[in-house]
């Protein structure tokens, strides 16, 4: 029993023993502390939970634009090349070009082009060629011909015409000659009215402006001027008028004329004033009138504008419609 007791009191000693061992082994070790050994117990760290992120819905797409058409515009802005009217703007700055600066290729440059140019005007008149051989109607042999025997063939016939034309004139109208005494022009003049008169047998009015007969003696029987010339715009002498009943007065000249303009203006004012007829006029020229084209515009429309064989066909129904 006695042992047993012993024995605890050992077994106690020594573990008092190791407590106190490792006290000290802990303080020594933890000097750093100092005599403030003791210490809080840690405080745990509050969790603090956050609260869940906001969730921001995306902004919804916006809708596919429609695609809009969008013209490009050509590469090439202006005439088509090669045309007439590029080598019109064009070929003068080539030819600028060249002659500035002339090298081997600006001048070579400039010829063919010019060249390419010349080719499309030959090529041009060789189609004209063939389109006036194809419609006599635009074919100037046909109007008068161009060989000197066929010209004077022509203007013999219209002489021809023109003489017994103003024979007929003489018959419906007169001729008022306003001269001066000592106008030399009128002296000249007065001899050639007096082969119209014989001629054709037109009747001439002699109407003295200075109230004198001529030295020549010619037209001597005449009437003084009351007025008359100032009335028809006589400014210079001689003066011929065409007159024609009731009350028909044109102007045929102010100044001399010879024989053959003497007669040609009298035929012209015979037209102006309603004397002869159209028909007549053209008998009198050197020309073949029966082709001459007179389009009425107001028929025009875009559509035959753009339309060349109805625009064709337009034109050859103008044809002056009293020689069909």
């Amino acid at each position: 029993m006695r042992f047993i007791s012993i024995f605890l009191f050992f077994i106690t000693f020594f573990s008092i023993n190791e407590n106190a061992q490792a006290q000290e082994t802990s303080f020594f070790s933890d000097k750093e502390h100092g005599w403030f050994w003791y210490e809080e117990p840690p405080v745990e760290e509050e969790i603090i939970e956050e609260p869940p992120e906001e969730i921001i819905p995306a902004p919804p797409a916006p809708e596919p634009k429609k695609e809009e058409k969008v013209e490009v515009p050509s590469v090439l802005v202006g005439p088509s090349p090669m045309s007439v009217e590029w080598f019109q703007k064009e070929l003068p700055r080539y030819r600028n070009i060249a002659i500035d600066n002339p090298t081997e290729e600006n001048v070579a440059v400039y010829m063919y082009l010019q060249r390419v140019g010349m080719d499309k005007a030959s090529a041009f008149a060789d189609m004209t060629k063939t389109v006036v051989m194809n419609n006599p109607i635009l074919d100037e042999q046909t109007r008068r011909p161009l060989s000197n025997q066929g010209g004077k063939i022509m203007d013999r016939q219209a002489a021809t015409k023109k003489e017994a034309l103003l024979s007929e004139i003489s018959k419906k109208a007169g001729i008022f000659f306003f001269f001066r005494s000592d106008c030399i022009y009128c002296h000249a003049q007065a001899p050639i009215l007096k082969v119209i008169e014989r001629r054709f047998g037109f009747t001439v009015f002699p109407i003295s402006i200075d109230a004198k007969a001529m030295p020549n003696g010619l037209y001597s029987d005449f009437k003084i001027d009351n007025g008359q010339s100032e009335k028809l715009g006589v400014i210079s002498t001689p003066a011929l008028f065409l007159v024609s009943p009731p009350n028909k007065i044109v102007p045929i000249s102010q100044g001399i004329l010879s024989l053959n303009d003497l007669k040609s203006r009298l035929i012209l004012s015979s037209y102006e004033s309603e004397v002869i007829t159209e028909k007549q006029y053209d008998s009198t020229r050197p020309i073949n009138s029966l082709l001459t084209i007179n389009p009425k515009v107001e028929d025009l429309t875009e559509d035959i504008l753009n339309d060349p064989p109805r625009l064709i066909e337009f034109m050859k129904n103008s044809l002056n419609k009293s020689y069909k």
